[in-house]
């Protein structure tokens, strides 16, 4: 299993909801999403859990520009993208 970590900035204190997510839906390998909000700081952690790094890699070639249109939509800044082979999971 592998997983994508997008980390994202805002303005502290708006409002995020459900709407705010980054989940691919129908791709191929996609496996399930996290997302993390220190309402606080404004800062946010996108987890995305693939089933193969190849799956991975494809979902990031072909969403890389979706991620910055809809994270300039919600008033976020990209921090990084980051992967990583998961080692334990429940």
């Amino acid at each position: 299993m592998h997983a994508r970590v997008t980390t994202l900035q805002r303005q502290p204190g708006v409002k995020a909801d459900a709407s705010d997510a980054i989940a691919p839906g129908h791709s191929a390998g996609f496996l399930g999403a996290y997302q993390l909000l220190d309402r606080a700081t404004g800062k946010r952690v996108a987890i995305t859990l693939w089933e193969s790094e190849e799956a991975m890699v494809k979902s990031g070639e072909s969403s890389a520009g979706t991620r910055a249109q809809n994270a300039a939509r919600r008033g976020e800044e990209i921090v990084s993208v980051e992967q990583f082979e998961v080692i334990l999971h429940p």
